[in-house]
């Protein structure tokens, strides 16, 4: 092989290399970027959700994001770097957003376990409490009262 085709293919893969490498140390890795989606994801909702939403309005939301970086110890530099890196290899993409739906859902069951749970002690302490009143207390509907209800004439 010519000498000069086999320094300018070498200098081409080390300059591959050497740029691949510098974006690469830029890129969240896998495990890590999954918990920083799933607080995205989260503030996005809460954000959205907020009856105060109209007036957060934020022009630039990846700034509302700063917060959720700087608790990860990552940069929007690098956020970006990572989803620039990720959507370029779609299956990796796939089986992270797989990863993070699944952690979103199973934060959304717990929460909805714990609400049904809280109900259910509710009412068990409301029972408890209307029993251990004296019958002169207990709640008696308006309907089923002696005084309200009138004799049929017939």
């Amino acid at each position: 092989m010519n000498p000069v085709k086999t320094i300018t293919w070498l200098s081409a893969a080390l300059l591959f290399f050497t740029f691949s490498c510098q974006n690469k140390d830029k890129v969240i890795p896998r495990d890590e970027i999954v918990p920083v989606l799933v607080d995205i994801h989260l503030l996005d909702g809460a954000i959205q959700r907020s009856k105060y939403s109209s007036e957060i309005n934020p022009p630039d939301t990846i700034g509302v994001y700063d917060y959720v970086l700087k608790e990860h110890g990552y940069t929007r530099e690098q956020l970006d770097s990572s989803m620039n890196y990720y959507t370029r290899r779609p299956r990796t993409f796939e089986r992270i957003y797989q990863e993070v739906v699944a952690r979103l859902n199973r934060m959304e069951t717990r929460v909805k376990e714990e609400k049904e749970q809280e109900r259910k002690e509710r009412m068990e302490r409301r029972r408890k409490k209307e029993k251990a009143a004296p019958p002169d207390q207990r709640q008696i509907p308006e309907g089923l009262k002696k005084e309200s209800i009138k004799p049929v004439v017939g």
